[in-house]
């Protein structure tokens, strides 16, 4: 039903990834201002690697693992966590998780999201990556446990593109509640 797809390099990634976006944070999400190219980009695009989800030749889903960035990351920069970490160890934030309405339902979200980490738990791996920062709603954490990733609330719901909490989980936690990443 499905087809998916990770592309690394920031110059690489179609219009059409961005306008997706754009779609999903302006005109059903209303949480940003007009812009006239109709396009959602950030300073973390270049330094993320980007997972996309296709139906029928068209996207429906994307997300991004932000890794290696030289300045804070968005969630702790933007949120206030309560939580206070090992600062010489490997993170990463997990961003821009987006699934189209037209297959947005349970048993679509859990596949959607199931291969997204799939996919990206290999760059985890490569990156050495201790902990994955993300900033998600309530209803999409607990869509996330259904199938083993288990994102921890580290702090007060803040407004943040929408009203979210800040999570976190680790490398580690991924692999021992999902033996399949293990393979990798």
């Amino acid at each position: 039903m499905f087809t998916f797809k990770v592309i690394k390099n920031y110059k690489d990634l179609p219009k059409e990834y961005f306008e997706f976006r754009y779609k999903i944070i302006h005109d059903e999400l209303k949480l940003v201002k007009d812009n006239k190219n109709r396009i959602d980009s950030d300073i973390y695009d270049p330094y993320s690697i980007h997972f996309l989800a296709y139906k029928e030749d068209r996207i429906c889903a994307t997300t991004r693992l932000i890794i290696n960035l030289p300045f804070e990351y968005p969630t702790p920069k933007y949120m206030n966590i309560d939580l206070d970490l090992n600062h010489s160890a490997n993170f990463a934030e997990l961003s821009r998780v987006f699934i189209d309405p037209s297959v947005r339902n349970l048993q679509n979200s859990k596949e959607i999201m199931y291969r997204f980490i799939k996919d990206i738990y290999p760059y985890l791996v490569e990156y050495e990556v201790d902990f994955i920062y993300a900033a998600m709603e309530k209803k999409f954490i607990r869509l996330l446990k259904i199938i083993n990733i288990d994102f921890q609330i580290i702090g007060k719901k803040g407004e943040f593109y929408g009203y979210r909490y800040p999570c976190i989980t680790t490398k580690k936690g991924l692999a021992g509640k999902n033996p399949y990443l293990k393979n990798f």
